[in-house]
């Protein structure tokens, strides 16, 4: 208990939790971690995502997510359906075959995914 009074009385600003939640996204290797923006394009790459994904920041930021859809997929409108489920209801959660670069190519695996809607305050 005396460790939590002493986090409540530190006074952490907006700045200190954001570099905080940046080292701590940016140390997980095991959970691919991305922002979209609000229109599904891809905006923050951690490790964890290259490895799990295969691309490099510099090569998937700015593109939208459904490259992580199989076609059939894309045909059937799930990547737009998920954010529409997660705008309107503050998440939403899959699991579904996705696309995985690896080399050249494109391979199919299973995940769990949660795409969840952060609003700011305003």
């Amino acid at each position: 208990m005396a460790d939590k009074s002493r986090l409540a009385d530190m006074k952490i600003g907006s700045r200190e939790r954001f570099e905080f939640s940046q080292l701590l996204v940016n140390t997980i290797q095991e959970y691919a971690i991305f922002l979209l923006d609000p229109t599904g394009h891809i905006a923050t790459w951690n490790p964890g995502a290259q490895k799990l994904k295969g691309y490099k920041a510099n090569e998937i930021i700015g593109k939208h997510f459904s490259v992580f859809y199989p076609q059939k997929d894309k045909d059937a409108g799930k990547p737009e359906w998920e954010l529409e489920v997660a705008t309107s209801e503050g998440m939403s959660k899959m699991k579904a075959g996705v696309s995985k670069r690896m080399d050249q190519h494109f391979g199919q695996m299973w995940s769990l995914r949660h795409c969840v809607m952060m609003r700011g305050n305003s």
